[in-house]
């Protein structure tokens, strides 16, 4: 097995490359040391061409300590079949010149057209008990799947999941696709661009409630957004969430409709605020290059002693002092919260007391870091 290569994935930053890739020794074994895995979680995978894995990967899991992990995988031979199948509509008409994507574990995507008949033939090395994912690209259908046998979320029903080796030819069942489109504006009617909008449908079985995405957009420089290739029959409502500087706004519960464009009323979101000022030490000398941050009112709460400062609260809006000390956030929604920086090196936090900041204003608040000194006041 000298000739596989081994890859380790999703790795601490500070690891160098060449210690993430690497290929067994004759007996098959490979051997990696010196991971500094405290706080990482790797993914291990092993490859050889025209091969497939037993497993298909493995964690390393994170320990702060020292220690030894072995890991064994086993290779299989890939062996191809083909899967063929017809796309066709409830009554029976053939789908011509579909797009049908295919995905796969064992292999990477890719997409087919089905002939006038609706007919498709796809190559796979996926092995039996493994699944194939079938869904329909943009255009004017979607496939309507059973769904997943394992967990029955909305989300599958757009897809036809088969599990090899499967019948002999597939009938897959497509439906008008559905469409959603909305606006995103700001308190005073100002189109709202670059948001982040998801599309999401609530649902629940034995096990509680859910929600699964069905999918995410950006919205354009007039805040329009749209939710194309969609399937009609989820059972329920869809939901649209809007994100914007850390909140957000929500469109009422609306059903999607076959083959037909949903119009959402616009969803009108906060103006956002600023606060500006001046970092200085206790001396009165203004501290440059200085990351500065909003937070939230209560958000470190329950972050580790051990940790670096920081780790676990997110930023909400930031920014550097500049050489005279100024500082300027933008886009911090209306609320209570506090300033706060994390030093340049990770170190020397402080925090400033908490105060609220109204929508669409412009805050000044200078800035006393008593556990901060300028490191060279003379440049400053």
């Amino acid at each position: 097995m000298a000739q596989a290569t081994c890859r380790i994935q999703e790795i601490d930053p500070r690891l160098a490359d060449s210690w993430c890739i690497g290929q067994p020794d004759e007996d098959g074994a490979w051997e990696l040391s010196g991971l500094p895995n405290e706080w990482a979680f790797n993914s291990l995978h092993v490859s050889i061409p025209g091969m497939r894995s037993e497993p298909r990967y493995t964690f390393c899991p994170a320990h702060p300590k020292s220690g030894c992990y072995e890991f064994e995988f086993t290779m299989h031979e890939q062996v191809a079949r083909q899967v063929r199948g017809r796309v066709l509509t409830e009554d029976g008409t053939p789908v011509a010149g579909a797009r049908l994507r295919v995905r796969a574990n064992y292999e990477t995507d890719r997409s087919v057209e089905t002939a006038a008949d609706g007919s498709f033939v796809v190559s796979t090395v996926t092995p039996d008990g493994e699944n194939l994912h079938f869904t329909l690209s943009q255009g004017e259908f979607v496939l309507n799947g059973p769904g997943d046998v394992d967990w029955q979320s909305p989300l599958h029903r757009r897809s036809h999941i088969v599990e090899l080796p499967g019948p002999q030819e597939l009938t897959l069942r497509a439906v008008p696709a559905a469409s959603l489109r909305g606006r995103c504006t700001l308190s005073d009617g100002t189109p709202c661009s670059g948001v982040l909008v998801h599309l999401k449908v609530p649902w629940r079985n034995e096990h509680g409630e859910h929600e699964s995405y069905l999918g995410q957009a950006v919205t354009d420089e007039e805040g329009w957004f749209v939710f194309q290739n969609q399937n009609a029959r989820l059972g329920g409502p869809v939901r649209v969430q809007a994100v914007w500087c850390r909140t957000g706004g929500h469109a009422d519960p609306v059903q999607l409709q076959e083959g037909a464009v949903v119009e959402l009323p616009p969803l009108v979101l906060p103006m956002p605020a600023s606060v500006t000022g001046v970092l200085r030490d206790v001396a009165g000398r203004p501290i440059p290059g200085e990351p500065i941050r909003w937070e939230r009112e209560g958000e470190d709460e329950g972050e580790p002693d051990d940790m670096p400062y920081g780790m676990w609260v997110r930023a909400i809006a930031d920014a550097f002092t500049t050489r005279e000390g100024r500082f300027l956030l933008t886009e911090v929604p209306a609320g209570r919260g506090r300033l706060a920086s994390c030093g340049r090196r990770g170190t020397a936090a402080f925090r400033s007391d908490a105060f609220e900041v109204r929508e669409g204003e412009v805050l000044a608040r200078d800035l006393v870091a008593k556990n901060l000194v300028a490191k060279n006041p003379a440049a400053t």
